[in-house]
């Protein structure tokens, strides 16, 4: 697309693509949820030659506030929670959030709200579930974060690409970032996911959120 055409010679990068299935709700109602996950072949724009390409997208929020969302907020800050981790509303002076490694801490900017704050957390999450504490390159540490919320909100019929396919962009434009942390996407996403189930979620849940 976009008047790009592959070079001849030139190997894909394997990434991850999600399998979703439409299933059907209560009084004729449908909605999409992802049930697994397959690999896929992409090509970065380096690898083609064609037409100028556009400027790149740029971060949007996420604006709505779904019952999903803020069901799986819940079950995030419970996940969390027992793993030893807090998790705290602030005035942030960046950032939409941040994880606190010896602290033992997560924080979310008290400004977001809805479906954003639960990327948001599920992003700081996935820098536990993966061990980021440091020593690892912030281009691969946010790649791996992004990437992990993103799965795991796909996973729940949640589409974050607005924001999380533009925010991978800024930190992997060297393709090779990219390729070298599909693996410990995939794990850590995995690990999370599984976690979350532990937690019982369900979009009905009266709680409200913190």
């Amino acid at each position: 697309g976009l008047g790009r055409q592959v070079r001849k010679g030139e190997h894909g990068i394997r990434i991850l693509v999600p399998h979703r299935r439409v299933i059907e709700l209560d009084e004729g109602e449908e909605t999409t949820i992802v049930r697994g996950f397959g690999v896929g072949t992409m090509f970065d724009v380096s690898q083609t030659d064609g037409e100028p390409l556009p400027e790149p997208p740029q971060v949007r929020e996420l604006r709505e506030a779904t019952d999903t969302g803020r069901a799986l907020y819940q079950a995030l800050e419970r996940y969390v929670t027992t793993q030893g981790i807090s998790v705290v509303r602030a005035e942030l002076a960046r950032g939409n959030g941040y994880y606190a490694p010896m602290r033992r801490q997560i924080a979310i900017h008290n400004r977001l709200s809805g479906d954003q704050a639960t990327k948001t957390l599920a992003h700081e999450t996935a820098h536990f579930v993966a061990d980021h504490r440091g020593g690892i390159a912030r281009e691969d540490a946010e790649t791996v974060a992004e990437s992990v919320a993103y799965v795991v909100l796909s996973h729940y019929g949640i589409d974050s690409g607005n924001y999380s396919f533009a925010y991978v962009a800024r930190w992997a434009e060297d393709r090779q970032v990219l390729k070298r942390n599909l693996d410990a996407i995939q794990r850590a996403a995995h690990v999370l996911v599984d976690g979350i189930v532990e937690t019982r979620f369900s979009v009905n849940q009266d709680e409200d959120r913190t």
